[in-house]
């Protein structure tokens, strides 16, 4: 595998538009949800090198349909299941959000998620083919 670093797809100021009812986008998010378990366990051992990331759907607040999915990066999760972190992505004024906001994220709603070993392996980014091609369709109808 390419690491984000050369690889467009895993860049994390990208900020994807979908409909919250895609069958595709639900697809990849019950596989990331299926394995994720695999993340939060690594997540606790804390290996040096590794950084970690969820995607969450944020409510636009721009006006137009569709939800915003966007990287958060983890520092911590609490004993309740909430990921601790800041917002990676530019959602380019679509949501109230900026990049380096504080969130917290519970597991239950993480479309996503990836790992990497210092940009040279990710693991994980279930959903990023599937809003690539979202969003391919998209342009395609503009």
């Amino acid at each position: 595998m390419m690491s984000e670093d050369s690889d467009p797809r895993y860049s994390f100021d990208s900020a994807f538009i979908a409909p919250a009812n895609d069958p595709r986008l639900a697809r990849a998010t019950a596989r990331a949800q299926k394995r994720l378990p695999e993340f939060i366990d690594l997540l606790r051992e804390r290996p040096a090198g590794v950084r970690f990331m969820v995607k969450a759907a944020f409510r636009r607040t721009d006006g137009r349909a569709g939800l915003k999915y966007m990287w958060v990066r983890v520092e911590a999760m609490e004993d309740n299941g909430v990921f601790v972190g800041t917002l990676d992505s530019d959602p380019k004024g679509a949501t109230s959000e900026v990049a380096g906001d504080p969130l917290r994220i519970p597991a239950a709603e993480v479309q996503d998620w990836l790992y990497d070993r210092g940009g040279k392996k990710h693991v994980g980014g279930f959903s990023t083919p599937v809003l690539e091609q979202i969003e391919r369709e998209r342009r395609a109808s503009s």
